[in-house]
């Protein structure tokens, strides 16, 4: 716009340049984070996805125990209540796992919770956690877990080391956190480890 001497209205066209600066700014910047996490060069997914929000409180049947020693659960906090203690439990699985179901022995102080694929029959992911006693190698994962000759690998999150090791086909995470030894055991693709271990809490 000019005004009466001919004088263009330099103000408003610095604003509108400012403006196109700052947009072309942040849609590279965009771009950037956009390019990097699909470069995996760090994956959000790894910190915030959790598809196991409500585990502790999700309502199944229960399941039928009669001569094994183990109470079942219709959720995860009512056998919880039941043993006096709260479990670290997974946070995220693969997408087709569901919670089949929750057993508990006040005689071994041990915990089972079982996730079924609804893809694959038969296919399924356990968490076993066992009560500590001190001076008794027996309650020791590592007396638990079969391995094979895959190598193994430890990854600490939060300060707890998750011991990983193969076993004929399944993936076995082990353990320790308050008095308790923890195994979970599946089939388990290696990307997949890393997801279940930062989301375990």
């Amino acid at each position: 716009m000019e005004d009466n001497f001919g004088n263009t209205d330099k103000p408003k066209a610095n604003k509108l340049k400012i403006a196109f600066t700052v947009v072309i700014w942040l849609a590279a910047v965009c771009a950037v984070c956009f390019m990097l996490i699909r470069g995996n060069l760090f994956s959000l997914s790894d910190i915030f996805e959790s598809n196991l929000k409500n585990l502790r409180y999700q309502e199944i049947e229960k399941t039928d125990t009669e001569d094994s020693g183990f109470d079942a659960y219709s959720t995860v906090n009512e056998m919880e209540e039941y043993a006096g203690t709260k479990f670290m439990l997974p946070g995220w699985l693969p997408d087709d796992y569901v919670l089949q179901y929750v057993i508990y022995s006040d005689i071994s102080e041990t915990a089972v919770i079982s996730f079924s694929s609804e893809k694959n029959e038969g296919s399924e992911i356990k968490m076993l956690a066992a009560h500590i006693i001190e001076n008794d190698e027996h309650t020791s994962w590592n007396l638990y877990v079969e391995k094979d000759d895959t190598p193994p690998y430890t990854i600490t999150h939060n300060n707890i080391k998750f011991e990983v090791y193969g076993n004929n086909g399944d993936t076995v995470i082990c353990w320790d956190f308050n008095g308790y030894t923890y195994i979970l055991s599946g089939i388990i693709e290696e990307n997949e480890v890393k997801k279940i271990v930062n989301n375990i809490g």
